[in-house]
């Protein structure tokens, strides 16, 4: 392991995902977080004595995190077991309107064209495209 000492202040998705890119690389990496739990946006909570999953639609863009966790070796399979769900979000305005999210991004692309616009279908159509622009770590030598 490498004496370069890195700290991360947040254990949300970016600082956790950060963790593992920089231990795999070999810094020694100290999480910090100031909740009682990792995870940021993506957590649970007990509504009326059940336990429900907050901030999933992080997961829209799963490719990311199979991306990160094949590059250190390893996978999401192998990491953590998700439920798939087909409805990934439903969002609510005052104004009674309602969108949902699916897990077959076609679907939320038809959802969104008729919340919003076909102009907004594309946008998000476009935003779901991997960019390649993920770069895995390399081992420190």
């Amino acid at each position: 392991m490498s004496e370069q000492r890195v700290v991360i202040v947040g254990a949300g998705m970016g600082g956790l995902c950060s963790a593992i890119a920089l231990a795999y690389q070999g810094f020694h990496v100290t999480v910090v977080e100031a909740a009682d739990a990792p995870g940021g946006k993506v957590h649970s909570r007990e509504v009326n004595g059940a336990q429900i999953d907050s901030g999933p639609t992080v997961f829209t863009m799963r490719w990311v995190f199979d991306a990160l966790l094949r590059s250190v070796g390893t996978s999401i399979e192998s990491e953590m077991r998700i439920t798939p769900l087909q409805v990934l979000a439903r969002h609510f305005w005052p104004d009674g309107s309602q969108l949902d999210l699916s897990a077959d991004a076609r679907e939320s692309e038809a959802a969104i064209a008729l919340w919003s616009s076909g102009d907004e279908a594309r946008r998000f159509r476009d935003f779901c495209k991997p960019h390649g622009n993920f770069t895995p770590p390399s081992k420190a030598r």
